[in-house]
Parts: C-alpha cells; sequence; structure tokens
C-alpha cells in the first residue's frame, strides 16, 4: 500500500483501516467508452477557431487555483481544505470561472463546452447514484471527497507516499455523514 501514490490508496483505505470500516465501496465513475471530460475536443474546438486566448484565461484560472492550493496543503489539514473547496462562493466561483466559461466554446453546429459539462454531470449523477444505492437507512456513511476534480488537478499532480500518510492521520475529520454503512470513494 506504500508504494502506490494513488489518493485512493494513500487516504481512503488508510482511513477506513483506523475507522474500522467493515466494507469499502468504489462509488467513482469511470469508462472505458465515455469521456467523461473530453477536453481534447474544447482544446481543438478552440485552437479551430481562434479562441485559444479565451481558453488560456481559463485554464490560467485554474492554475493560479491549483498554485494556491498546493501552497495551502503545507500548512492547513485536509478537513480545512474541503472546507474550503466546499464553501458556497467558492464552489460558484470555481464553476464560473471554468465550466460554465466553456460553454462559450461552441457554435449552431459543435458544442465541446456544453458537451463536456454534459459529461461531467452525467458521471457526478451516476457517481450520486451509487451513493444512494448502497444507503441503508439508520446506518452511516462515510465519503471521501476529492480535494480537486480531475478538471483542477494536473494528471502529474498525485500526493507523495509520505505525505499522504501524514494527511490521512489528520482526515479523520473529513467524512460526511449520511445514512448508509461504512463506504469510500
Amino acid at each position: 500500500m506504500s508504494n502506490d501514490p494513488d489518493e485512493r490508496t494513500q487516504i481512503a483505505f488508510r482511513l477506513a483501516h483506523q475507522l474500522s470500516q467493515k466494507s469499502i465501496y468504489g462509488i467513482d465513475e469511470q469508462s472505458n467508452t465515455i469521456d467523461c471530460f473530453p477536453f481534447d475536443k474544447v482544446d481543438t474546438y478552440a485552437k479551430a477557431h481562434q479562441q485559444s486566448a479565451a481558453l488560456g484565461r481559463m485554464q490560467e484560472k485554474v492554475a493560479e487555483m491549483i498554485k494556491q492550493m498546493e501552497a495551502a496543503q503545507k500548512t492547513k489539514p485536509v478537513r480545512l481544505m474541503l472546507a474550503d473547496v466546499n464553501d458556497p462562493a467558492r464552489i460558484l466561483s470555481d464553476h464560473q470561472n471554468f465550466y460554465y466559461a466553456l460553454l462559450s466554446l461552441g457554435n449552431e453546429k459543435d458544442q465541446p463546452g456544453a458537451e463536456l459539462n454534459a459529461a461531467w454531470y452525467q458521471r457526478n449523477a451516476k457517481i450520486f447514484a451509487k451513493l444512494t444505492q448502497i444507503a441503508q437507512p439508520g446506518g452511516r456513511l462515510r465519503v471521501r471527497p476529492r480535494l480537486l476534480a480531475p478538471a483542477f488537478r494536473p494528471k502529474h499532480t498525485r500526493f507523495s507516499a509520505h505525505r499522504a500518510s501524514r494527511l490521512s492521520a489528520v482526515a479523520k475529520g473529513t467524512s460526511a455523514e449520511g445514512r448508509g454503512h461504512g463506504a469510500s470513494a
């Protein structure tokens, strides 16, 4: 487990072990046939329609947000990081600066920005469906949320085993309480 840099291994499984969870359910939605984040189509469209500068401005905002989060990770516990990214004003700002901004990339024939949003929201709906399907009345449900959606997370950014191990010890307060038995995404 300590050699796998994936956040599910480094945080979710360790947290479940620390909390003596008997069951872990994977509720993330990934598909080999559906691209849940077709950013390449958005990029191709922007280049073909002289909108690369607009897309670049969106990406700069995301890059700045990531830079700020990486700096905050050095001093803030995971529970405070999660509180920050789940603040309603922050959610609205993040969506306006990226997801909603992507809606401007399209025309009457091609809508790559809208298609990316639709695919991402479909993914979220499937995750929520899986979550409600495992929930049991009177039980407890713990969900290990992600700090950043893939849209906001560079592919090369992963927690190191050492950093994640340290973070998982602080993560006890990050569970969302609900109905059902122990689960981790």
